[in-house]
């Protein structure tokens, strides 16, 4: 394992595939399709997607359609374009019939699935997606503990770039989500010290509103390519990050 190179793949639209293929070590997520409210695939553009890799798909929403005939469609899709399986980009809850059905369906061919980390039970074949956005605890705890609970073949660190706002105390643990214009525009607007977390491996500020403390968590460049470097010092030889997300400056 230690001598094994660290696989990166890719998440980009066929806009973006240009720019990543010279990449090393790197592999592509195709996301070129969208799944309509019957389950059917569908390509999002006129021209084939671009060849190997993986098939991205993503769902807002539980699905209400036939797994058998969609599980069909995605089996044909990846022999066409020579796919060596399929990423499921799932709501938190309410898949679990159905992430076990794909699961069952695509592994019978030899085809991979990679699937949100809630459905690791429900489709025992599966990669599992980890994702290093963390807001307590460590990073390296984290990805260690997935490593012990699911063995590092089915591990995957899936590098999301997030800006979230807490208040100080923070109940649920879940902050108010911001974009990048909004992330920008306060700290500006407070004249922000940024801090680097090496526990984290993201960037942080604190700010008053009122008399309530707030503590703001964001990611840059620098802290995506930090969590990837966790998740190897983890043991961990395979990531998944979007390409706007591992290659943005700010």
């Amino acid at each position: 394992m230690e001598n094994s190179r660290q696989k990166l793949i890719l998440a980009a639209s066929p806009a973006q595939e240009p720019e990543c293929t010279a990449l090393p070590d790197s592999e592509l997520a195709h996301m070129a399709y969208a799944v309509n409210p019957e389950l059917r695939l569908m390509r999002l553009s006129g021209t084939a997607p671009g060849r190997g890799g993986l098939l991205y798909f993503a769902l807002e929403q539980p699905p209400s359609g036939a797994v058998e005939p969609f599980s069909d469609q995605l089996r044909r899709e990846c022999a066409a374009q020579r796919y060596r399986g399929v990423i499921a980009d799932l709501p938190a809850r309410g898949c679990g019939q159905f992430a076990q059905a794909l699961d069952r369906a695509l592994t019978a061919q030899r085809l991979a699935v990679y699937l949100p980390e809630p459905y690791a039970q429900a489709a025992p074949h599966s990669r599992v997606l980890i994702s290093t956005a963390v807001s307590g605890g460590t990073l390296r705890e984290r990805l260690e503990s997935a490593v012990r609970r699911y063995g590092v073949e089915r591990t995957v660190a899936a590098l999301e770039r997030r800006a979230e706002d807490f208040p100080i105390p923070s109940r649920t643990g879940c902050g108010t989500p911001l974009t990048p214009e909004a992330l920008i525009q306060l700290r500006r607007s407070v004249r922000a010290s940024v801090y680097y977390s090496p526990e984290l491996c993201a960037r942080y500020f604190t700010y008053l509103q009122g008399q309530r403390p707030h503590f703001v968590l964001f990611d840059d460049r620098e802290t995506m390519h930090s969590k990837q470097r966790a998740a190897r010092e983890a043991g961990i030889m395979e990531c998944m990050a979007a390409w706007p997300d591992l290659w943005a400056q700010n």
